[in-house]
């Protein structure tokens, strides 16, 4: 038997408590060059960022194909179309001095019209002390910082990497790390996911409203949930990455009969139907 192989990407967002939870491990900090600054639309940012335009995608063509693959029994929805690109750290975004102590390299990525933006790396690799952010700077909205603690790979052998989802049609990079340090960080850019549909606002984060469930599903909120009330906190919702588009799906954190706590998710087969494409 042939076995056919897709990488995918997944982010994971619990759904209990109302709100949205990045499972993307990072230090939890704002930008150095945002530090200090409050988070609004109003942001000061420095001028020399570089910023690379890339086309909209053709929406006719994407409509047209969300037609057709929404009418398919067992397809989940699409919400992002893959985008391909070749964006580096060594050719692409600017590198420059911060405070004298720290190198600084960054870009920022504009889709017209996108409601989110998020990126694939082929090859990622971060040497020990630097440290990456992205950010919206109209909305204030950070991922930061990611550093190479739980990364996979080493500078020898980068390996792919996968960002959460930034709201909005635009996209920034910063990459800080000592002056001190010799090795540069591998950022090879391969995909940007283009949010067109289905994309939560920065300030509501949420999953879908009350009552959005098949009618074949109980509400676990409801009496016939009562005895489910500690498990329903493990349910999440998943950003599941495709090769050509990604879209929303769900599952479980679950334990192994050992008890060992391994970070296993359950989830369904149809989460990982490719779309058709025109």
């Amino acid at each position: 038997m042939n076995k056919v192989v897709i990488r995918l990407h997944v982010c994971v967002f619990l759904l209990f408590l109302s709100s949205s939870l990045w499972a993307q491990i990072t230090t939890n900090e704002l930008p150095p060059s945002l530090r200090g600054q409050r988070i609004s639309s109003k942001l000061s940012l420095k001028s020399d960022l570089n910023v690379v335009s890339i086309p909209s995608p053709n929406m006719e063509k994407i409509i047209a194909e969300d037609i057709m693959n929404d009418s398919i029994p067992g397809f989940f929805r699409r919400i992002a179309v893959a985008i391909p690109a070749q964006l580096n750290a060594g050719k692409d975004g600017i590198w420059s001095n911060y405070n004298n102590d720290s190198l600084r390299w960054s870009l920022t990525i504009k889709i017209t019209n996108g409601k989110s933006l998020d990126l694939v790396f082929n090859k990622f690799w971060l040497p020990d002390g630097g440290k990456l952010f992205l950010y919206n700077k109209t909305s204030g909205q950070t991922i930061g910082g990611i550093t190479n603690e739980f990364l996979n790979g080493n500078k020898d052998n980068p390996t792919d990497f996968s960002t959460g989802m930034i709201i909005g049609d635009e996209l920034t990079l910063e990459y800080y790390q000592p002056s001190s340090l010799k090795d540069k960080p591998i950022i090879s850019i391969s995909k940007i996911y283009y949010g067109y549909r289905d994309i939560p606002s920065f300030s509501n984060m949420q999953t879908m409203n009350f009552g959005d469930s098949g009618d074949c599903q109980v509400n676990i909120n409801c009496s016939e949930g009562q005895n489910w009330q500690k498990e329903k906190q493990a349910v999440a919702r998943i950003l599941v990455k495709l090769p050509n588009g990604s879209g929303w799906c769900s599952g479980s954190l679950v334990n192994n009969t050992s008890y060992t706590f391994e970070p296993l998710f359950l989830t369904a087969n149809h989460c990982f139907k490719t779309f058709l494409m025109q």
